[in-house]
């Protein structure tokens, strides 16, 4: 596991982190957290969405965020596949990316059906042109995210 310490000043200003960098700093820390447990926190903390924590509350953070194995973390992304054929459309992605800008303050979701479908193709493993479950769940286990 990565020093809590070098995670924390590597994603910050070295005294505090916003949503955003904690999400990023966890995954340096080889942690798996989803945005959801990355909200409640926050919100347990009495935060608001553009506050920031400082390394003992981040210290705390890293002590609640439970590892998701990746069976745990494909079976949370069935629930966007609407069609419950396996794969992640550009709609389906957009939803998903959408639940990750409401709880993480970002604008992904906001992108282009073109953008949308240029993730698609840079995940897209196996070169069959569309996004299955399986692929999207390694990306964001691997990189912490799909921009």
């Amino acid at each position: 596991m990565a020093n809590i310490e070098e995670c924390f000043a590597a994603c910050g200003n070295g005294e505090c982190l916003n949503r955003m960098q904690a999400y990023s700093a966890l995954y340096m820390c080889e942690k798996t957290p989803t945005s959801f447990q990355l909200k409640s926190f926050w919100d347990d903390h009495g935060l608001g969405d553009d506050d920031t924590i400082n390394l003992d509350l981040f210290r705390q953070l890293c002590d609640k965020v439970s590892d998701l194995t990746e069976e745990e973390f494909r079976e949370s992304l069935k629930k966007f596949d609407k069609d419950n054929n396996g794969k992640i459309s550009a709609n389906e992605l957009r939803s998903i990316l959408m639940a990750q800008d409401t709880i993480l303050g970002t604008s992904i979701a906001d992108e282009n059906d073109e953008a949308m479908e240029e993730i698609i193709t840079r995940l897209d493993l196996n070169g069959d042109g569309v996004l299955d479950i399986e692929e999207l769940t390694r990306a964001i286990m691997t990189y912490g995210d799909v921009s």
